[in-house]
């Protein structure tokens, strides 16, 4: 069974707050309702957090972009339709697959370590 963490008491707080008060309090700015800092006062939310929602900073998801995007997604379904024809698709096609297309595009990919897809990034795949 996993042990649930408990905070130290004084220790610092990060994000102490949930999503729906995040949105709530943004909203209440958004129609002057009530200004940042009395928001933070009264939703327990870091003016300089509220501030950066206010003008969308920081507004991506941390890590670097995805390798393949979302047009080239299209091997799932490739691969599908394949097993459901009757063909063997192991991970060493899948492999050769995304090869052939990287090379076809004439693009290299930092995170190829070696000419084919590594194996732990083909289990993330």
């Amino acid at each position: 069974m996993p042990r649930i963490h408990n905070r130290k008491p004084g220790s610092r707080s990060y994000k102490s707050y949930s999503q729906k008060r995040l949105d709530k309090a943004a909203a209440d700015i958004k129609t002057k309702k009530i200004t940042l800092r009395k928001v933070s006062a009264v939703y327990k939310i870091p003016v300089g957090t509220m501030s950066h929602r206010l003008n969308n900073k920081y507004s991506r998801q941390p890590g670097h972009a995805s390798v393949f995007s979302e047009k080239e997604a299209a091997f799932v379904v490739h691969i599908t339709a394949v097993a459901e024809w009757g063909f063997p698709f192991d991970s060493m096609d899948l492999r050769v697959l995304a090869h052939n297309y990287v090379t076809a595009i004439c693009r290299t990919i930092r995170q190829f370590k070696t000419i084919f897809l590594q194996l732990n990034r083909l289990i993330q795949f």
